[in-house]
């Protein structure tokens, strides 16, 4: 039985894949294997993960029907053999020390998890993510609960908005027992099921690790994603996601914690929904975008998001923006958010 097991959902990946496959191909660590999980790509990304399989014994092949990258990930679990498992996305890379280092901290530790670092590229840029100050640390149940996930949610203060985590699972090693045993899946959610998966695994984890290190990197090729899309705006799979949220973490010791920092991210989602009506939707008119940004702000998550006094320690330009938000200014709000974005 090998020490790690590697998940990679593949889903039409055959540009990126040779990348992420050749920085799994190049790991130091010895003792470890790779699933890789074909969901039913319609591009030659099945026989790429075939032709890493033919040449290395430790590349293992599934082939599924598309069902999303939750259950291919789900499937990658229920087959692989490793004591601890891992996640790495198809369209990423690792460096090659990452899973051996993150293994021996494991293991020096004692923890049933260990977190790394990541480092973003985007349109030519590089840059690396805020390291918490618990790093190289060991983290108990309390800690998890009071100090870590609190910051998957939002900063500790709102003016410093990097100095959050990236909520996603592609970061983490886990012991397989503790998902197995406690009968951890992800979520058939569009969006934030590796988010719920990771905060689900902490919750049953008696302790952790925190390594400072930047061994993975997430590229991000597309950048008209979701998040700039229509679809995004007032989107019902966010409240599914908080509710599911709220029934994990309700009976925790951090949750009042993690109450104070949804207002946080609320009213950061609401500015995000703003900047997609005003900006990202080019298909429609100025008149036809006013109206958009309007309903949004006359809507219940704006009213919740904004009832509580701004923060004066934020950056000006966002105080600015957030408080016409409160006021429901929306013609200003269309002007001040297509000019702040074209200066960035």
């Amino acid at each position: 039985m090998p020490k790690l097991s590697i998940i990679v959902p593949v889903y039409n990946a055959e540009k990126s894949l040779p990348i992420c496959l050749d920085s799994l191909l190049s790991q130091t660590m010895t003792d470890i294997n790779f699933w890789l999980v074909n969901d039913g790509s319609t591009d030659n990304s099945l026989e790429v993960c075939q032709q890493y399989a033919n040449t290395d014994s430790r590349f293992h092949v599934i082939n599924q029907k598309n069902a999303g990258a939750g259950k291919a990930r789900d499937n990658g679990i229920y087959q692989c053999d490793g004591d601890f498992i891992g996640f790495v996305d198809a369209d990423d890379w690792i460096e090659a020390d990452m899973f051996e280092k993150m293994y021996d901290a494991a293991i020096r530790n004692d923890c049933d998890v260990v977190r790394c670092n990541v480092v973003m590229h985007r349109n030519g840029k590089v840059r690396e993510r805020w390291n918490p100050p618990f790093c190289n640390q060991v983290l108990d149940k309390t800690r998890i609960e009071q100090e870590f996930i609190p910051l998957l949610i939002a900063p500790e203060r709102e003016k410093n908005f990097d100095h959050r985590l990236l909520r996603g699972c592609y970061c983490y090693i886990f012991l397989k027992d503790t998902v197995v045993n406690n009968h951890i899946h992800f979520t058939d959610f569009r969006s934030g099921e590796d988010v719920i998966f990771s905060i689900e695994m902490l919750l049953n984890s008696k302790r952790m690790f925190v390594l400072p290190n930047t061994f993975y990197h997430y590229m991000i090729y597309n950048t008209d994603t979701l998040s700039k899309s229509l679809k995004a705006i007032n989107d019902p799979q966010r409240q599914k996601t908080r509710g599911f949220m709220i029934k994990l973490l309700k009976d925790t010791s951090g949750y009042p914690i993690v109450v104070e920092r949804w207002k946080q991210e609320d009213r950061r989602v609401v500015y995000l929904d703003i900047r997609i009506a005003a900006v990202y939707a080019q298909d429609l008119s100025s008149i036809k975008r006013l109206k958009l940004i309007r309903n949004i702000l006359a809507s219940d998550e704006s009213r919740r998001a904004f009832k509580d006094k701004i923060d004066r320690s934020l950056p000006l330009q966002m105080y600015m923006l957030y408080l016409l938000i409160k006021w429901k200014c929306a013609l200003l709000l269309l002007l001040a958010v297509k000019y702040k974005l074209r200066k960035a």
